[in-house]
This record gives C-alpha cells, structure tokens and sequence, in this order.
C-alpha cells in the first residue's frame, strides 16, 4: 500500500535511509523514483502489504518508509528492499550501502567526505559541535523529521568522537 503523502504515515514508521557515494542526476532520481514507488506498492511482509513511501532528498539520499504491520518488517520483506536497491546500484554505476561517506553542510552547500577526512577536520578544528551534519541512523518518520538534520553535537557523529 503505497502512499505519496507521508502525512498519510503514522510518526512511529520505520525509515530506511541510504546514502547515494555521489549527487544523481535528475534523469537517474526519475528512474530511482519509479523503481521505488512500484516496490512500495507490492511490498509485503509475510504476505501482509506494508503502508510504505519513499523520498529521494538531496539528489544524493533515498528513504525508504515503511509501517510495520504487527510491529516487524521482516528480514524477507527487508531483503526485498535491498534487492530493488542493490540492482539499481548495478544500473546506475552508484553504490548506496558504502557507510564511509559523511554527509554534511558547509557553508549551506551539501558535502561529501570520507569518514576519516571527516575525523581529521575535527580534529583540526573545521569541524565543530554546530556543523549540520545527516544522521542517517534515525529508525522512524517522527525521528527523521526532527533529528536527520542536525548539528554534530547532537547526532551519532558525536558519540563516536
């Protein structure tokens, strides 16, 4: 059960984020857009269709919504996701499963770093506690509305350091 409205999700909805290695081009979100909103619409978990969505925000980051019914999507119905994801890595020459990459705001203009530069910026003092950063680890839609964007102080990136 597909849904384009997130307003149509309760705040409690799981959300998958992935983070794309490089910015899509409009004609590669198009094609990311129509291969997820057809998997929405058929996603099921044990049989069970799941009330789903999906954003690509950023040209560079796909979330995928999805209500679990009986509070669990399974790890079939997860793998199915992943399926869709992984071919459209294998389409488009992007990979969406490398979690060495930081997403973050300089200046307002979104960058991409790899982790350990991202490490060594802190260090040197470029990186402070008030940097917008995306933390890709938020679980549901409440989380995701308030806390994906945030400040390095207040995401996972802190925690680690």
């Amino acid at each position: 059960m597909y849904t384009e409205d997130l307003e149509d999700l309760p705040r409690d909805t799981r959300v998958w984020i992935y983070q794309a290695d490089r910015l899509m081009t409009e004609a590669e979100q198009k094609v990311i857009s129509n291969a997820l909103a057809e998997f929405c619409a058929e996603w099921t978990s044990h049989g069970t269709p799941v009330q789903s969505s999906f954003e690509v925000e950023h040209g560079l980051f796909l979330l995928i919504y999805g209500v679990e019914p009986n509070d669990e999507v399974s790890g079939c119905s997860i793998d199915s996701s992943v399926a869709v994801l992984r071919k459209l890595e294998s389409d488009l020459g992007i990979r969406l499963f490398d979690r060495q990459t930081v997403a973050w705001e300089k200046d307002g203009l979104l960058t991409l770093t790899p982790m350990h530069e991202f490490w060594a910026m802190r260090k040197a003092g470029l990186i402070n506690d008030q940097t917008v950063v995306f933390d890709n680890l938020v679980k549901t839609l409440s989380e995701r509305r308030d806390n994906w964007k945030t400040t390095f102080n207040l995401s996972w990136h802190s925690t680690m350091w």
